[in-house]
């Protein structure tokens, strides 16, 4: 007998065949866009992380005054102005106002960082080497960052 096609047996094995190499296709496939969805959430936790550090780090070198943290609330100072840096943690945002140093009122506040969920200022250091550290977590897509960097004060302040 001289049959054309396939048996059935030859159907089941060749849809089995292929079930497994799509299901590793897709399993590859969406392995690679999570860790692109990664690699972009760290980069931008990265580019966040360095501006706003590097912005934090001037406000406290060029600062008039020793700065004073609360909690919450970084304030330095300059000739002029007054800096606030705020935390707050509803909106998971670090805020920025500048306010002139007679004025009660000050600017509104504008966004310094997003997907912050932690800001801490540290001066206990300060008096044994002049140094403040500051730590801002930054969380996007799942990953959280912790940044930490040590400011070398150029004046000394008397702290009370």
């Amino acid at each position: 007998m001289d049959r054309k096609g396939f048996t059935l047996i030859e159907l089941i094995a060749s849809i089995a065949l292929f079930s497994i190499i799509g299901t590793a296709i897709v399993g590859l496939y969406t392995t690679s866009l999570r860790m692109g969805r990664n690699a972009a959430a760290l980069s931008d936790i990265s580019d966040n992380e360095s501006l706003v550090m590097e912005r934090i780090e001037k406000l406290i070198i060029n600062s008039g005054a020793l700065p004073e943290f609360d909690g919450n609330i970084l304030t330095t100072t300059s000739d002029e102005n007054e800096y606030l840096v705020s935390f707050d943690d509803e909106t998971k945002k670090l805020y920025l106002s500048i306010r002139k140093k007679d004025s009660l009122s000050g600017g509104d506040p504008e966004p310094l960082a997003d997907n912050v969920t932690g800001f801490d200022v540290d001066f206990a250091d300060y008096k044994t080497r002049g140094t403040v550290k500051i730590t801002v977590i930054f969380t996007e897509a799942e990953r959280s960052e912790r940044s930490e960097r040590i400011i070398y004060l150029r004046n000394k302040y008397a702290i009370n």
